[in-house]
C-alpha cells in the first residue's frame, strides 16, 4: 500500500488591503450599525494591478517549496 503526506503548504496573500471602513465609504448609506463588530472581518485582500492568478500560486508553491 502506497501511502502519501504533505510536507508542507505555502501561502500567498494579495498585496491590495481593503478595508470594511473603506467598503462602507462607498455606500450611499452606510449602516447603522457596528459591521466590523459583527462580521469580525476588518480587510479583504485582492489582487494588485501586477498580480494575476498564475503569479500568485506560483508564489505560493515557491513558498511551500521553500518550506518543505
Amino acid at each position: 500500500m502506497i501511502f502519501s503526506r504533505f510536507e508542507s503548504i505555502g501561502t500567498y496573500l494579495p498585496s491590495r488591503v481593503v478595508t470594511t471602513e473603506e467598503l462602507i465609504g462607498q455606500l450611499a448609506t452606510p449602516p447603522s450599525f457596528d459591521f466590523t463588530a459583527i462580521t469580525g472581518v476588518q480587510e479583504r485582500r485582492f489582487r494588485g494591478e501586477d498580480e494575476d492568478s498564475f503569479s500568485m500560486a506560483c508564489l505560493a508553491a515557491e513558498e511551500c517549496l521553500n518550506k518543505s
